[in-house]
């Protein structure tokens, strides 16, 4: 068997493939004996058919055959001579064989691609930017720490911008009448918060309980039109914010001072944790920029998929439509840069030693059921299961590559006030 390997870029390979007719005849014949045991016409029993007559019966349909047995055959062989493990299952891409004659085809495979890292040890600038808190971040925080404690309060008079209201929304018909049976009862909403703003918010400000108000509703389909009758207001009212307060939304602490600092601290934590997510990514993408191979198409398809499906289901889940032309091209461009860095990210984890035994697995998981002791049978049940377990040993071992990382990368930080953020929300 004459073997030719060709490298089309840094993954994939065609193969030529020559098995001359005196190596594969046994084999040819074994196949051409089974195809006549099992086949009959009048005049001759099962099996007994002249090869002659036989031939010229089935004609190339002989062949056919013996070219699907032999390319499982003869590809098997070569991948083994040549010591190669395709990631792809091949692609025959030509084939040529007739009785008597040699047997030739061609196929086309994946590998996984050959690179060098790039020189990443010489310490390398990275130029991020971090957020510090500050007490307009607690005042926010305070504020939505009162509301989930607020307790709610039946009003009379007329509705106010604020204000909750539990109505029943009919769906009218073209005559506007409500269609019977299509009333949804005491529906709970928010005058000035989500649909209820603007036009819609006017219209419902200065009713009363008993009131009736026609609505077009803008949704997916359309604009739908609602009779909207009050049957009752509420009202928010807020708790003090003082000592009491603090112990009752964190019974930890001795008062509201120390409530404030808790909150800097968390909020800071998180933004710093942020900034850390931010150095993260921006590694990646020195090494998915720098190094220079192609990522194999059949894992970037598969990727891709996987996240389109994923994309789609969030859409549906929000109930919010997409431009497909555009999910697709940045799905694609996700999936590349993905399978590119996890192909890295083994290569790094090799480089570096990068290892989690057994051992440090199972203290991990200790250590999460020390900090929630009252769901220790919940988190055991869970890590039972193998792939959750392997999820947790693959989140470990990035974070050790990333701690790896740290040390040749230097994070050039520009400190920023969160007063930024709000000012760019507010532009939104």
């Amino acid at each position: 068997m004459k073997l030719n390997l060709k490298e089309k870029n840094s993954y994939l390979r065609t193969l030529n493939v020559v098995v001359p007719w005196e190596e594969l005849k046994d084999e040819y014949y074994k196949e051409f004996k089974k195809i006549k045991s099992n086949y009959s016409m009048p005049g001759f029993r099962k099996g007994s058919v002249p090869d002659k007559i036989l031939r010229k019966n089935l004609g190339k349909s002989i062949e056919g055959n013996f070219i699907d047995h032999a390319l499982n055959i003869y590809y098997g062989q070569a991948l083994k001579d040549l010591k190669i493990n395709p990631i792809n299952q091949g692609k025959v891409i030509d084939v040529n064989f007739e009785e008597l004659s040699d047997f030739k085809f061609d196929i086309e495979f994946e590998v996984m691609p050959e690179f060098n890292l790039p020189k990443y040890q010489k310490k390398i600038n990275i130029k991020t930017e971090k957020y510090n808190a500050n007490e307009k971040d607690v005042k926010e925080a305070l504020s939505n720490l009162q509301t989930q404690q607020a307790k709610a309060k039946s009003v009379t008079g007329k509705t106010k911008s604020g204000q909750f209201i539990y109505a029943d929304f009919g769906k009218l018909n073209d005559k506007s009448e409500v269609i019977k049976d299509n009333i949804l009862k005491d529906h709970y909403i928010k005058i000035g918060e989500g649909l209820f703003v603007g036009d819609l918010e006017k219209k419902i400000l200065n009713k009363k309980i008993g009131d009736s108000v026609d609505l077009g509703i803008k949704q997916e389909n359309g604009e739908v039109k609602y009779r909207v009758t009050i049957n009752k207001i509420e009202e928010q009212v807020l708790p003090e914010i003082n000592d009491e307060f603090a112990k009752l939304v964190n019974p930890e602490v001795s008062g509201i001072k120390e409530l404030n600092s808790k909150i800097l601290e968390n909020i800071q934590n998180n933004l710093d944790a942020e900034n850390k997510k931010i150095l993260n990514q921006k590694i990646m993408d020195y090494f998915v920029d720098k190094t220079k191979f192609e990522a194999p198409l059949s894992m970037v398809e598969n990727y891709k998929k996987q996240l389109l499906n994923q994309y789609k289901e969030d859409f549906k889940a929000k109930n919010q439509t997409y431009d497909e032309e555009k999910l697709i091209a940045d799905s694609e461009r996700i999936a590349y840069n993905m399978i590119k860095w996890y192909l890295v990210k083994q290569r790094i984890q090799l480089h570096e030693d990068v290892k989690i035994s057994k051992k440090d697995l199972s203290n991990h998981i200790e250590d999460i059921i020390k900090k929630n002791p009252t769901q220790k049978k919940e988190i055991k049940e869970y890590y039972n299961k193998d792939e959750n377990k392997n999820q947790l040993y693959n989140t470990m071992i990035d974070e050790k590559i990333f701690l790896c990382l740290n040390d040749y990368f230097i994070n050039q930080i520009k400190e920023k006030s969160t007063d930024h953020l709000r000012k760019n929300k507010g532009k939104k």
